[in-house]
């Protein structure tokens, strides 16, 4: 990793960890958003991000958790930590993880200079901020599109280290994977969505998975669309005078209520679920994706599944 970034060679990456500092995150008073951006950007580059850990703000239990990372998986990012304060010591826990000890950087110390003006900041504060682990790269990034040059990024070995301020975070991860990582061929993925519990799915969705190895098969509940169920059921219930509605008020048209009291399509009357996904009682969301170069892999896959569904029960595919 050093080499390739000395050599201005991409970092070639099928792997990634995020470990994400701060005892904010882990008492509750701030939302983690990051780890949610870093797994989103990094899938769009076929990046598989198979670890995230939390840490407090300590140094030993940041550079632990960095050694592990940095033996394990082709790229690690941090997040958070990288601020002005005592308590802000992610950058000297880098150099700890790889056994490098803090050195005053020149150009880092321009940087800061250049960014936030001549003097502005108390010495102890420039000369914290300026402190890098030895050997550690400043990457430079392309000038903004309004002619700003923006942060570098600071990378020790197989390490970047990323801002903790989600917005900061969102656009070095994305310019990361941009400019310095080479990621894995371009993924292909199909979803299909149906109008069915994912336990009555299992058996279909473990035997697609047995058949094809090398296409990673999800299936999730689909939390959105038990919502909208739970309100079409509420409105009904409201509308029949009781909660919830019993069958002797009767079901709007296309639905009926199961032995639970719950609201569910009436295939029977000729309600296709697509016409209405809205009051569709429950959904799983079931995922087939591979690389590019298995995509007839994955279409296969796909086409098994719809086979083993009634057309009645997908909702949606894409």
């Amino acid at each position: 990793a050093a080499a390739a970034a000395a050599e201005g060679r991409r970092l070639v990456t099928r792997t990634a960890a995020l470990l994400v500092v701060g005892d904010e995150i882990l008492s509750g008073d701030t939302r983690d958003e990051n780890s949610l951006e870093a797994a989103r950007t990094l899938r769009l580059a076929n990046i598989s991000l198979q670890r995230i850990a939390i840490v407090r703000d300590d140094l030993d239990e940041i550079s632990e958790e960095l050694m592990r990372m940095s033996e394990r998986y082709d790229l690690v990012l941090t997040s958070g930590g990288v601020g002005p304060t005592c308590d802000d010591v992610t950058i000297r826990a880098v150099g700890a993880a790889f056994g490098k000890v803090s050195q005053h950087s020149p150009a880092m110390r321009k940087t800061i200079e250049d960014k936030m003006g001549l003097g502005r900041l108390a010495p102890e504060v420039m000369d914290k901020m300026s402190l890098l682990p030895e050997g550690a790269l400043l990457r430079q990034l392309p000038v903004d599109a309004d002619g700003s040059e923006p942060w570098p990024l600071l990378q020790l070995c197989n390490v970047f280290v990323l801002p903790g301020v989600p917005a900061f975070f969102a656009s070095k991860v994305s310019s990361l994977v941009e400019h310095f990582v080479a990621g894995n061929s371009p993924l292909v993925k199909r979803t299909v969505a149906l109008s069915k519990p994912e336990v009555e799915l299992a058996s279909v969705v473990n035997e697609l998975a047995r058949r094809h190895p090398f296409v990673k098969i999800g299936s999730y509940p689909n939390a959105a669309a038990e919502a909208q169920a739970h309100t079409a059921r509420t409105a009904a219930a409201r509308a029949a005078g009781s909660l919830p509605p019993s069958p002797a008020n009767g079901a709007p048209a296309g639905l009926k209520i199961d032995p639970a009291g719950r609201l569910q399509l009436d295939t029977a009357g000729g309600l296709n679920v697509a016409q209405a996904p809205e009051i569709a009682a429950e959904q799983t969301v079931v995922t087939i994706e591979a690389s590019a170069d298995l995509i007839a892999e994955v279409e296969a896959a796909l086409a098994e599944l719809l086979a083993a569904v009634p057309a009645s029960e997908i909702v949606r595919m894409a």
